[in-house]
């Protein structure tokens, strides 16, 4: 986003303003820092989940087969609801008037 706000032409300097640029710059870098918080989960989260159906094995037995059953189940349903949420918030975002035109 800051190389394209560098490399504007003016007819696209004309239609923004330097307060638009900026925000969206600043959502971007938001955005980056948000990821790299989480990135350690892409490793920690499976483990986690091993460990934990491990020790529920050796408290319950085959019994912890339904539990992990029903997460396989609820899987579709989060990734509906969270294609919900995401398309929400692109129709939210794209409403405003911050569009960016290059050259």
């Amino acid at each position: 986003m800051y190389i394209q706000a560098l490399t504007m032409s003016n007819a696209a300097r004309k239609t923004t303003t330097v307060g638009e640029i900026v925000n969206l710059m600043s959502v971007d870098a938001l955005k980056l820092q948000d990821a790299t918080g989480y990135l350690w989960m892409t490793w920690s989260s499976p483990m986690q989940i091993c460990i934990a159906v491990a020790m529920l094995w050796s408290l319950l037995g085959a019994s912890v087969l339904s539990g992990i059953a029903v997460m396989i189940i609820l899987i579709p349903i989060n990734v509906v609801i969270a294609n919900m949420s995401r398309k929400l918030q692109v129709s939210s975002l794209s409403s405003s008037k911050c569009v960016l035109l290059y050259a």
